[in-house]
C-alpha cells in the first residue's frame, strides 16, 4: 500500500502548490462553469495545519487566543470556533474539504497572510499564512489575529444568510414588511408569534430550544444620537409590554449582573447601524439567554427599527444558534 499512499501524498503536494485554484472548469461557450464539493465540518469548526513544535508555542498559544477564546456574551464559556491542529504531512484527503481552514507554513522567503474563498470546496473559507519563522509568524499573528477572525466569521455568516435566502418563507417575510416597512428573510420553520402595528414577533421552537426573530420601532428627533442606555431602557420598555413569561407577571428584561452589553457600529453593505450585545432574562421567572440586536435609523420617517434574534436553549450550546439568529437579522432590508 506504499504506493497508494504516495499517490495521496502527490496529491496533497499538487493541491497546497495549486492553492487557490483548485476548481474544475468546463467552457461552454462563452460560459465558464466551476464545480468544486460541498464543505464538510459541522458549523463554528476550524481547522489549523500546524507542525507540534508551533503548536505547543507561542504562535499556537496566540492562535487558540484568537479563534479559540470566549465568544461573547453567552451565559457560559464557550469557544468563537471548535479548533482542531493537524501537521502539515497528514493535511490530505478529505481535510481538503474543511468548511474552515488555516494553514502555517514556515520557512518562506516572502511572508504575508492570504485569505482566500472556495480554494478546494465551497463555500470555503480558507487563510494562508507563509513566514520566514516562528517569530515572525507570531508577529504576522498578532497584527492580523482580528481580521483573520473576522474572516472566519463573516464566511460562517455568509454560509447560513445563503441558506436563509434559499429557503426563505416570503409569506411571513411580508407581512412582517407590511407592517413594519422592513424585514429580514425568515427561513423555512420559523412561524408568526404576534404582529401589531409597530412589533412582530417570529420564532421557531423545539421543547428545549427557542430561536426569536423581533423587529419593533420607536419614534426619535430629528437629531436622535444613539447610545447604549438609550437603547436598553427602550429594549426593556418594547420587552415588559410584548414579549411575556408564562408566570403571571414576568416579562423579558435585559441582565446586566453577569456581563454589561455591549454597543458598536457596523457596516454592512451599504447599511449602517448600532449592534447590541447582552444577556436577557425574565422577571419572576428562571429563564435568560443571549440576544443580538441591530438599531438601524429611518430618517425618512423620524423613527428607529430594531431587529433583534434572542435564543433560549437551557440544555445546549448557544454559540451556534446565536449566530443563526445573527445571520437572519443582517438580512434585514426597508420595504421598496
Amino acid at each position: 500500500m506504499k504506493w497508494f499512499g504516495r499517490i495521496l501524498s502527490l496529491l496533497a503536494l499538487c493541491a497546497v502548490v495549486a492553492c487557490g485554484q483548485g476548481k474544475q472548469q468546463e467552457k461552454e461557450g462563452e460560459t465558464t462553469k466551476t464545480y468544486l464539493p460541498k464543505v464538510s465540518g459541522k458549523p463554528g469548526d476550524l481547522l489549523i495545519v500546524i507542525d507540534h513544535e508551533s503548536w505547543n508555542s507561542e504562535v499556537g498559544a496566540y492562535l487558540q487566543e484568537v479563534l479559540a477564546g470566549d465568544y461573547p456574551m453567552l451565559p457560559q464559556r464557550e469557544p468563537y470556533f471548535t479548533v482542531y491542529n493537524v501537521p502539515h504531512n497528514a493535511f490530505s484527503g478529505s481535510f481538503y474539504l474543511h468548511r474552515n481552514i488555516l494553514i502555517l507554513n514556515l520557512g518562506k522567503n516572502e511572508a504575508g497572510v492570504d485569505c482566500q474563498q472556495n480554494t478546494w470546496a465551497a463555500p470555503q473559507a480558507v487563510v494562508v499564512v507563509n513566514a520566514k519563522d516562528r517569530e515572525e509568524a507570531l508577529s504576522l499573528l498578532q497584527e492580523n489575529g482580528r481580521k483573520i477572525q473576522e474572516f472566519f466569521e463573516n464566511s460562517e455568516r455568509n454560509r447560513a444568510i445563503a441558506s436563509n435566502r434559499k429557503f426563505n418563507d416570503v409569506s411571513v417575510q411580508t407581512e412582517v414588511m407590511n407592517r413594519l416597512g422592513g424585514a429580514p428573510v425568515y427561513p423555512n420553520g420559523f412561524s408568526l408569534k404576534s404582529l401589531r402595528e409597530d412589533f412582530a414577533w417570529v420564532s421557531q421552537e423545539s421543547t428545549y430550544v427557542n430561536q426569536s426573530i423581533l423587529v419593533y420601532s420607536f419614534p426619535v428627533e430629528p437629531d436622535y444620537v444613539f447610545t447604549l442606555s438609550d437603547l436598553i431602557a427602550r429594549r426593556d420598555s418594547v420587552m415588559r409590554v410584548n414579549v411575556p413569561g408564562k408566570r403571571e407577571g414576568s416579562y423579558m428584561y435585559t441582565a446586566q449582573t453577569l456581563a454589561q452589553p455591549t454597543m458598536r457600529w457596523i457596516k454592512s453593505g451599504k447599511k449602517s447601524f448600532v449592534e447590541v450585545r447582552g444577556l436577557w432574562e425574565l422577571q419572576n421567572d428562571f429563564m435568560g439567554g443571549p440576544f443580538v440586536m441591530h438599531a438601524h435609523l429611518d430618517q425618512l420617517r423620524s423613527r428607529v427599527v430594531v431587529v433583534e434574534g434572542f435564543v433560549y436553549a437551557p440544555k445546549y450550546d448557544k454559540r451556534n444558534y446565536v449566530r443563526n439568529v445573527e445571520s437572519i437579522i443582517y438580512t434585514f432590508d426597508w420595504k421598496k
